[in-house]
């Protein structure tokens, strides 16, 4: 990484101020190099990088570009999407009562493996708009779904989202009234939610792909493939009766079937409405930063998983721990022990890097 910091030391020289962004141009197998990369800009230096593997920006089309210069404007702060004043719920917009999403995710070692913990990765909105985010993630015991540290996490989330508020947006009420979770963690959100001396009222909704289930449109209202619009809802048909659950086809597909996702609200203080509940879920399919349509889930809990899959990016890429591909690493340290150890070499973002992601 000597050289990336060379670079950076020639633009404090000349610009006398440290850089914004590196742009970093890949070999086509480099994963880690792309893992050293972000190392030393997510944490050690605090600064936003921008990989790009050579044989695919060589000759690129416009629509490539644009897909890369979303991902710096985000990087950067901008914001790229937002919910929409007249297609979403008016009460996320409220500001009597200030809402927080919360998503989490948790990814787990390959089948076989010994000795590799879990990452989880926890993200939360920061803004009126539900267009900034945050973000955590650490290393637990492998295998787990359940998160360990959830109240921890959320505490700081709730503690970056309060002081967003306070000093970027100067509202006069900081603390989120009403708290949607985007997976389940109802007793480690309230207790985080005590530790601030808050009382919101939260929702819980988890969300899973029930991978054989297909809806198909009986009106002649399909796409070209044969799929229900974007935005296809059912929930009285299929669903439980005894559940407040619902299935959301929320985007289209480019070449196949589109696949619904499944969505149980398991813990509801707010009191939505089916409609309310759905009205967001889809709403928050558009506002991924880094796309252009709708996702099959909402982009808070593709940002969790997203994040929980670059938790290796936190170790040194000099220590050995860095790479689970690496046998040395658990044959000398197996269960428990390891685990532990990876979680004491788990680094977190530099300080700089807390409000982007």
């Amino acid at each position: 990484m000597k050289h990336l910091r060379s670079a950076g030391l020639q633009a404090i020289q000349k610009y006398h101020a440290p850089p914004q962004l590196l742009v970093v141009i890949l070999p086509a197998d480099s994963v880690r190099l792309y893992q050293s990369v972000k190392h030393f800009g997510n944490i050690t230096l605090g600064v936003a990088t921008q990989c790009l593997k050579g044989n695919l920006a060589r000759g690129s089309n416009p629509q490539y570009w644009a897909n890369v210069c979303l991902k710096i404007n985000a990087k950067l702060g901008g914001v790229n999407t937002k919910l929409n004043l007249f297609d979403s719920p008016s009460w996320i917009f409220d500001p009597s009562s200030p809402v927080m999403i919360i998503a989490t995710h948790v990814r787990h070692p390959p089948p076989g493996t010994r000795g590799r913990p879990s990452f989880a990765g926890a993200v939360a909105s920061l803004d009126s708009s539900i267009a900034r985010f945050t973000a955590l993630n650490t290393a637990q015991d492998s295998r787990v779904e359940m998160i360990q540290g959830l109240e921890g996490m959320v505490y700081e989330l709730i503690g970056r989202y309060t002081w967003w508020k306070t000093n970027r947006e100067k509202q006069a009420k900081s603390f989120p009234e009403k708290i949607i979770y985007y997976q389940n963690g109802v007793s480690g959100t309230q207790s985080a939610c005590k530790r601030h001396g808050i009382n919101p009222k939260i929702t819980m909704v988890i969300a899973g792909g029930r991978r054989h289930v297909r809806f198909f449109p009986t009106h002649g209202k399909a796409d070209q493939y044969g799929n229900c619009p974007a935005g296809t809802v059912v929930d009285d048909v299929v669903g439980s009766p005894q559940e407040f659950d619902f299935y959301l086809q929320s985007h289209s597909a480019t070449s196949s079937t589109s696949r619904p996702s499944h969505y149980s609200v398991i813990h509801d203080e707010n009191k939505f409405s089916q409609d309310g509940i759905q009205e967001l879920t889809y709403a928050l399919c558009h506002i991924h930063a880094g796309s252009t349509r709708s996702l099959s889930i909402p982009a808070p809990l593709r940002y969790a998983q997203w994040v929980s899959g670059g938790a290796l990016n936190h170790y040194s890429p000099l220590n050995r721990y860095s790479d689970f591909n690496r046998d040395d690493v658990v044959s000398e340290d197996l269960g428990a022990s390891s685990i532990q150890r990876y979680r004491e070499l788990f680094m977190p973002v530099h300080n700089s890097m807390r409000y982007t992601m």
